[in-house]
């Protein structure tokens, strides 16, 4: 393996194509209709919270149980798309 200044190449890639990858996965999450996620009242507006990421950590809102399954759908499906599994 070669190595630049220190950090391994693939290493390096590895990290950035799973920072890519949990993008998309927010991405999806936030643009699908049928999750509301939940709403925080902040100052003088709401707020939709449907997904929040930190590092390695992804959290999903739901309000009710047909959520909770429509989320575990979409992480399923894009994990086999992806080849994650």
């Amino acid at each position: 393996m070669e190595s630049c200044k220190g950090v391994l190449y693939q290493r390096y890639v590895s990290a950035l194509l799973y920072i890519i990858i949990a993008e998309i996965l927010a991405t999806t999450i936030r643009k699908f209709k049928d999750k509301k996620g939940i709403t925080v009242h902040l100052q003088d507006s709401n707020h939709q919270i449907k997904i929040t990421q930190l590092a390695d950590d992804t959290t999903l809102f739901s309000k009710n149980t047909y959520e909770i399954s429509t989320a575990i759908n979409i992480v399923d499906n894009f994990g086999n798309f992806q080849d994650l599994n």
